[in-house]
């Protein structure tokens, strides 16, 4: 099963927005993307590429030259945040009204650090019960307040759920894929690993509760639109033949997309 995404409302109120008027049109595109693309908390990857590659795989028009300028227009309009990760550096950035628009039942932690002053609100399951934090985002809950309750009520809560997988438990997706593609040069032909694997590479992992992604980067659209219609299948029994008894219990899947290696 491919990776899905989850669903995310675009208010009616972006038609008359101002702070949406004053921006070009590609950051217009951009920034919908990023609602479609960002995670329970409305954060994602501030680096160019990455958020090439999650957001906008098939605009050519939006790429990792141009995105920093659209996301200072954003961030001008103070529609967006964009703050650095003190551990690492990495760019992240929070989409500033997230939950003055979204409207979620689940809620799971981010694997960015929230913006300094930033309260993330958090409903999701783990081990058989539902864990609440500043939920719902309009109700008074103390920050420090964690609320664990059994899961009676809600039939969405009966299966026995998975922790979240933890970002820096799973191993380097580079090194993966190489491994990966050590495994297909056995299984499929040397013409088509030339042809459509051998300038693959991992970027990074996406986790999203009980499912774990490599996101795996390709020259072109053309590469990564076969490789997903033709080559998901054995790819996907490559990886987990990888990555073993680590994810066992985890729904593993690859994602192919453009990317453009500096």
């Amino acid at each position: 099963m491919a990776r899905q995404g989850k669903p995310r409302d675009i208010h009616s109120a972006c038609t008359t927005s101002l702070s949406l008027a004053s921006v070009s049109p590609l950051a217009e595109v951009l920034f919908f993307r990023m609602i479609a693309t960002a995670d329970d908390q409305g954060r994602l990857s501030g680096d160019p590429r990455i958020l090439k590659a999650e957001a906008c795989p098939m605009r050519e028009d939006i790429n990792s030259t141009n995105i920093a300028p659209l996301l200072e227009e954003l961030g001008h309009e103070k529609m967006i945040m964009l703050y650095n990760d003190s551990s690492s550096n990495s760019p992240i950035i929070q989409l500033c009204n997230w939950w003055t628009y979204q409207s979620q039942q689940w809620a799971y932690p981010s694997k960015y650090p929230p913006a300094p002053s930033w309260v993330d609100h958090l409903r999701y399951k783990k081990g058989g019960k539902v864990l609440t934090r500043n939920w719902p985002p309009t109700g008074e809950v103390s920050p420090e307040d964690v609320e664990e309750q059994e899961d009676s009520s809600d039939p969405l809560t009966k299966e026995t759920p998975q922790d979240s997988v933890p970002v820096d438990s799973l191993p380097p997706a580079k090194e993966t894929w190489e491994k990966v593609l050590e495994e297909l040069q056995q299984q499929v032909s040397k013409t088509n690993y030339t042809t459509w694997l051998k300038s693959s590479q991992g970027i990074h992992w996406l986790t999203d509760g009980n499912e774990v992604t490599l996101l795996v980067g390709t020259p072109n659209a053309h590469i990564a639109q076969w490789l997903s219609k033709r080559f998901h299948s054995v790819t996907k029994k490559a990886l987990a033949a990888v990555v073993g008894d680590a994810f066992i219990s985890r729904d593993v899947e690859i994602q192919f997309t453009v990317w453009q290696s500096t």
